[in-house]
């Protein structure tokens, strides 16, 4: 037979443990919304825009297509695609490159409130 304070201290013991573990549970809940925001952020920094040349009317403008994701903890992507120049403007494809990240960060992500 155990004694009363073997008990009582194993009661106290079960007590801390509980109320440790409640407070772990939600620290941890915090810290994977916040890695996930940070890989969803991230993602948006390693965006990969395509250039498409010969679009619209008559084939004489260039459009921008970025595919980004829709939130954070999500595998769905959506697509955003707006004119960026016509096709004699003869600018680089870097300088299109940028055009699209810019124009794309200045209207989704603002928008949505992202960051």
């Amino acid at each position: 037979m155990t004694s009363k304070p073997l008990k009582e201290k194993l009661s106290n013991l079960k007590n801390i443990y509980k109320k440790k573990h409640a407070v772990v549970s939600e620290l941890q809940d915090e810290v994977f919304i916040l890695k996930n925001t940070i890989d969803y952020i991230e993602g948006f920094a390693k965006l990969k825009p395509q250039i498409l040349y010969n679009y619209g009317r008559d084939k004489k403008y260039i459009y921008g297509q970025v595919y980004y994701q829709v939130e954070p903890q999500s595998t769905d992507k959506k697509t955003f695609r707006f004119m960026i120049g016509k096709m004699d403007d003869n600018k680089s494809r870097k300088q299109l490159e940028r055009i699209c990240l810019d124009t794309f960060y200045n209207k989704v992500m603002d928008e949505n409130k992202i960051i």
